[in-house]
């Protein structure tokens, strides 16, 4: 009978060798293609693609083209020219080239419902800045847009303490968060306790409450000459105006430019929305009251974000579905702030 120091000797130890050693490299291989399967390879591909190509998505770009670099993301940026059919189009191309996700902010949120769903199908989602909430999108990165219009009201009531008339500025009036933006400033404005439908309120007429009235607005279809010249042109009619909110990053540049035509300086107060550089020298100089500032970099930053870890398997959407970044007042008291937050030396 054989001794148990023959059945554990050297050559019962290469047999083990020879036969653990392939079963382990098999494993290995098994593993590493099951965990590339569940969990993803390479680098997500996700196409960013903007509703136009105003100054305001610069910083909306550095955060996304950080994230991208941080998170190892294949991203692709994608500027829309402010139309739903340009839009629409760099969607399907966008579809068509494979893309695992994309990142957008919706020309028109709701009408675009439909094209947004066809994509998610197929696609990751994320919306940003602007939302379309029946899309079956992942998350919407953003701010709440009536309350940051509840926050220029604010500003106003600061630079009109006894009231006074109100003109408003607006791009184009079927982006979500424009509606938002004007509806909350207006029920503000004027007193009420809820929020009102969007559009509530007529465009061309007179809305008045106790203390102020909203005069009209203005729709300038993302043409910031076309907003400078409407609203020197009402100024130059003796149109009482006291105060003028633009809601978009073009605007309050685009007012001062009215005010000083018109030779109102001082007498008409500006309140705008982004903080832009230029609106920031505005605010500096007092030629803009206020203006309420968006996390541009935060909005690319978190989308690319979530959108990565989306496609990676990752569900870290709030439950809400919307990741709220808070809106900020950007007054002379804290312009240095919000020019050392956003990476800008002082003049």
């Amino acid at each position: 009978m054989p001794s148990d120091h023959a059945t554990s000797g050297p050559g019962a130890k290469t047999l083990a060798r020879a036969v653990f050693w392939p079963i382990f490299i098999v494993a290995v291989v098994v593993f590493g293609f099951y965990a590339s399967q569940q969990y993803g390879s390479g680098s997500p591909s996700v196409v960013f693609i903007t509703a136009d190509t105003t100054p305001y998505w610069d910083r909306v770009i550095d955060g996304a083209s950080d994230a991208a670099d941080r998170y190892g993301v294949d991203l692709s940026i994608v500027s829309a020219d402010g139309t739903m059919a340009d839009q629409n189009a760099k969607i399907d191309a966008a579809v068509a080239s494979g893309a695992e996700a994309i990142v957008i902010s919706p020309v028109d949120g709701l009408r675009q419902t439909g094209t947004l769903r066809e994509v998610a199908k197929t696609s990751t989602l994320v919306t940003m800045d602007s939302d379309s909430e029946l899309s079956d999108r992942v998350c919407f990165v953003g701010m709440d847009n009536y309350s940051a219009g509840v926050e220029a009201a604010a500003m106003v009531r600061r630079a009109l303490p006894s009231g006074g008339r109100v003109l408003i500025i607006a791009g184009p009036l079927d982006k979500t968060n424009g509606q938002e933006r004007r509806q909350g400033l207006i029920d503000a404005l004027l007193g009420r306790e809820d929020r009102s439908e969007l559009n509530a309120d007529p465009i061309a007429e007179p809305v008045s409450g106790d203390q102020f009235t909203i005069v009209t607005t203005l729709v300038d279809e993302l043409d910031a000459a076309k907003a400078s010249s409407q609203a020197a042109e009402l100024l130059g009619s003796g149109e009482q105006i006291d105060a003028i909110v633009g809601l978009y990053a073009y605007h309050a540049p685009a007012a001062a430019r009215a005010v000083e035509e018109s030779s109102l300086g001082g007498r008409v107060s500006i309140v705008g929305f982004d903080a832009l550089p230029e609106t920031l020298d505005l605010v500096e100089n007092g030629a803009v009251f206020a203006v309420i500032a968006q996390d541009q970099y935060g909005y690319g930053f978190h989308s690319v974000r979530m959108a990565a870890e989306a496609v990676e398997g990752y569900d870290n959407a709030p439950l809400s579905g919307k990741l709220a970044l808070p809106p900020m007042r950007v007054t002379l008291t804290s312009l240095d702030r919000i020019r050392e937050d956003m990476g800008l030396k002082t003049p």
